[in-house]
């Protein structure tokens, strides 16, 4: 609140304020900053990934560059710039915005170039490559040796690494040789697994157990019970 004496004192205390505000800088750093470390708060550490690959690709370009002074035209050509599928592309630009909401609300930053600026198209969607008939062969030549039987599985149920990592015997219905996927494992940065549920009621699905994965199956007719070398005991 400003006070003063007289009205004359008011007026020139208002045009110093005016004038210092007209001449700040807000580097773009110390906001992001600022941001991710309440985004923190807010969202899951698997998910904070793909802020923190966005925000350290915001910061080591910008830097401590004044956020009034940079324009859409500039935003346009550095996000054009990338080789990057626009999926990555528009993630960029999804924290970038972020950042410049937080500048508005905290610093009272007026200019947003973030906000008429387009996603550019990028690198096409590559086509995932089915495995090499070799590669195939040596995954199920080696289905009875430690850790053979998730490649095995990875191979036939089409399950990422995470939710292979979470299954239970519980989870596993021999049958009516069918994998219920209900919940998948992640590893924050200190390498410290973490379990979590999907985020939607399409994640918790029911895979069926391919004849040839089932016929692998530890307890499974015709096979010898090496549950030791692939998992947990079952107990019951």
């Amino acid at each position: 609140v400003l006070t003063a004496k007289s009205k004359k004192d008011l007026m020139l205390k208002l045009a110093s304020v005016k004038d210092n505000v007209k001449h700040r800088t807000v580097p773009l750093n110390k906001v992001a900053d600022e941001w991710i470390r309440n985004k923190e708060k807010d969202v899951a550490p698997n998910t904070m990934k793909g802020y923190s690959s966005a925000f350290k690709k915001i910061t080591d370009f910008w830097a401590d560059t004044d956020m009034e002074k940079i324009t859409p035209q500039e935003v346009q050509s550095w996000l054009g710039s990338f080789n990057y599928a626009q999926k990555t592309i528009k993630n960029i630009l999804l924290v970038f915005r972020e950042i410049y909401d937080y500048a508005y609300v905290n610093y009272n930053v007026k200019n947003n170039p973030t906000l008429h600026v387009r996603s550019p198209k990028g690198k096409g969607k590559k086509e995932r490559a089915f495995p090499y008939e070799e590669d195939i062969k040596i995954v199920q030549s080696n289905v009875s040796y430690p850790f053979g039987l998730m490649a095995y599985m990875a191979l036939y149920t089409g399950l990422r690494r995470g939710e292979l990592f979470a299954l239970r015997w519980e989870d596993v219905d021999l049958d009516e040789k069918v994998i219920y996927v209900r919940r998948s494992i992640y590893f924050t940065s200190d390498h410290v697994p973490h379990e979590k549920s999907p985020k939607t009621e399409a994640g918790i699905r029911e895979v069926p157990v391919h004849v040839l994965l089932w016929a692998s199956a530890p307890g499974s007719p015709g096979q010898s019970d090496h549950r030791g070398d692939h998992g947990p005991e079952r107990s019951g």
